[in-house]
C-alpha cells in the first residue's frame, strides 16, 4: 500500500511477501489491481529508500511507530494507534472519555517528540472511538494534543477497540519531519 501512493510512496516495516493480507484498507480495496500495478511500477525507486526506523520507547511496541522516507525526499513519523495507557502500562481513565483522550494525547506527543516532531507537524489523524458524541464533546482536548481537526482526519465509531474493553479511544497520527 505504501509503495502505491501517488505522493509519498514509501517502504513499510513489514515484508509483504511474508504475510497474507486479510483486511485491506477500504481505499486500497476499491482498486486492488491498479494499486498493485502502481506499487510494482514505483518499487524500483522505493526499494532504494532507507529502511523505516522504529521509534520505540516511549511509544507502544504494538502497533509500532515508525519514521519513513518518502519518494519525494520527505520524511514522516507514523504514530501507531495510541490508547490510554500510563508509562507503566496501566489503563488510565477507565470509563472516562475525557481522561482517556488526554492520556492518548500525551502518548502521541511523547512519540512525536521521540521522533523529532511536534503536534503542529501532524498532517493526518485517525481516531477510533466507542462513543463519537462523547469524543466530539471533548474536541478541546483533541485540539490541544494533536491540533485542530483537518480534512484528512477521520473519526470512526466502533463497538469495541481491539486493545480491549477498557479503552474508549485510539488515535493514530502522521506527522511531517521535514
Amino acid at each position: 500500500m505504501g509503495a502505491s501512493l501517488d505522493k509519498g510512496a514509501h517502504k513499510d516495516t513489514v515484508d509483504p511477501r511474508a504475510w497474507a493480507i486479510v483486511n485491506v484498507h477500504y481505499r486500497w480495496r476499491q482498486s486492488t489491481a491498479d494499486n498493485i500495478k502502481r506499487a510494482d511500477e514505483k518499487w524500483s525507486a522505493v526499494k532504494n529508500q532507507p529502511e523505516p526506523v522504529i521509534v520505540g520507547t516511549p511509544c507502544r511496541d504494538k502497533p509500532t511507530s515508525v519514521v519513513i522516507s518518502r519518494d519525494d525526499g520527505g520524511r514522516r513519523v507514523l504514530v501507531g494507534g495510541q490508547v490510554a495507557l500510563s508509562d507503566d502500562g496501566k489503563v488510565v481513565g477507565k470509563g472516562d472519555m475525557r481522561t482517556q483522550i488526554e492520556q492518548v494525547g500525551k502518548n502521541i506527543q511523547a512519540c512525536l517528540k521521540a521522533a523529532g516532531a511536534k503536534a503542529s507537524d501532524i498532517v493526518l489523524t485517525r481516531a477510533y472511538v466507542t462513543d463519537s458524541d462523547a469524543f466530539k464533546q471533548n474536541a478541546d482536548l483533541r485540539s490541544l494534543y494533536v491540533g485542530p481537526e483537518s480534512p484528512t482526519s477521520t473519526v470512526t465509531a466502533v463497538p469495541k477497540l481491539v486493545a480491549g474493553s477498557d479503552f474508549l479511544v485510539e488515535i493514530e497520527a502522521v506527522a511531517n519531519l521535514n
